[in-house]
């Protein structure tokens, strides 16, 4: 159902995508700076997104966005979740170590997300997804991946990556800047939009009758 709403437009529109960033309140960054060594700390993954999600509680992350604005070719000026924006160059988070898996398709409201999970090979994390999600290829997938030492990923549905090991905020290639901000995030997170016929997987009911429909229309032709 991912694929087919990204490949909607018969295309998947990849764009270069320089750099991850996470956006949060100042206070955020400050706690990290004051109480834990300026590292930003994985934290379990909340219930936003898809309420049955395999993730859900049970694997440690941080959020990265990866949208670019069409016209800048960088990151969007405007954040929901914070002032305070950390970048770090895609390329070096996206490594061709990396693995990578399709988590989660959802929406709070109109906007569609694409949950993506990005680990350090056969860490704890990694063996948890391999079991448990679908593993992208690195190369060559419809939502985020890398080429010819480059990151791309489709703007025809925002792609989020959970970037599963600690991030120290003083590597050399982090950098910090200041955006337009339209909130913060939730906390527990925000659940799916139970009515999108979109993202949600049908219900037995709903397979069954477009079975019963379907035959009807094979027995009338």
């Amino acid at each position: 159902m991912a694929v087919r709403h990204v490949t909607r437009t018969g295309s998947s529109n990849f764009k270069h995508c320089r750099t991850f960033y996470r956006n949060k309140p100042p206070e955020y960054f400050l706690g990290c700076q004051l109480n834990d060594n300026n590292i930003m700390k994985v934290y379990m993954k909340d219930n936003n997104g898809d309420p049955k999600s395999l993730i859900n509680g049970q694997i440690k992350g941080l959020f990265f966005a990866t949208s670019v604005d069409p016209i800048t070719g960088g990151p969007p000026n405007v954040s929901h979740f914070g002032s305070r924006r950390i970048c770090i160059p895609a390329a070096a988070m996206l490594t061709e170590d990396s693995n990578l898996y399709f988590a989660d398709f959802y929406c709070n409201h109109k906007a569609h997300y694409v949950t993506v999970v990005l680990t350090k090979p056969y860490s704890e994390t990694d063996m948890f997804c391999r079991s448990k999600l679908i593993k992208l290829d690195l190369t060559n997938n419809d939502f985020l991946k890398r080429m010819f030492g480059m990151v791309f990923v489709t703007n025809n549905v925002w792609v989020e990556v959970l970037y599963t090991e600690d991030v120290d905020l003083s590597r050399p290639d982090c950098t910090f800047s200041t955006v337009y901000s339209r909130g913060t995030s939730t906390p527990g997170g925000l659940p799916k939009n139970p009515r999108c016929t979109v993202c949600n997987l049908p219900t037995a009911t709903t397979t069954s009758d477009r079975l019963e429909a379907l035959l009807a229309s094979m027995r009338l032709s």
